[in-house]
């Protein structure tokens, strides 16, 4: 992870804040540890990621939805919490055009399973589900 700022805003305020509280409760005076935040946070968001990736599941998916969301969770969890571009996700799952791997990409949103964020590149977020009959 190359950046807190580069995760979707839900991810950065959660790791945000329970890095401060870690902190908090850690160390008597979190002001001499300047920078120890970060740090933590970004360990914290990577637990989020990881977390979130393994509470996935694919009731009520197509097959190639559930490959999709599958692939973004791997890539997510390979790059540090940045999700993958249209690109990267088309040629995964031999999509051409892009407005393909749009349609599919709002079909996942539209399920309840990502959240995006508009005009943001890379910013997709996946929504832990329910274990199913849970």
């Amino acid at each position: 992870m190359t950046s807190l700022s580069d995760l979707p805003p839900d991810v950065q305020a959660a790791a945000c804040s329970e890095a401060l509280k870690f902190i908090e409760w850690l160390i008597p005076a979190p002001h001499d540890y300047a920078g120890s935040e970060d740090v933590l946070a970004k360990v914290i968001a990577s637990a989020i990621i990881a977390d979130r990736a393994a509470r996935i599941h694919f009731a009520g998916l197509t097959p190639t939805q559930a490959k999709c969301l599958q692939f973004i969770a791997d890539y997510q969890a390979g790059h540090g919490g940045i999700a993958p571009s249209y690109d990267e996700i088309g040629a995964h799952m031999g999509i051409v055009s892009k407005s393909g791997v749009t349609r599919l990409i709002d079909q996942l949103e539209m399920h309840g399973r990502i959240a995006r964020v508009p005009n943001r590149s890379r910013a997709i977020t996946i929504i832990p589900t329910p274990t199913p009959g849970a």
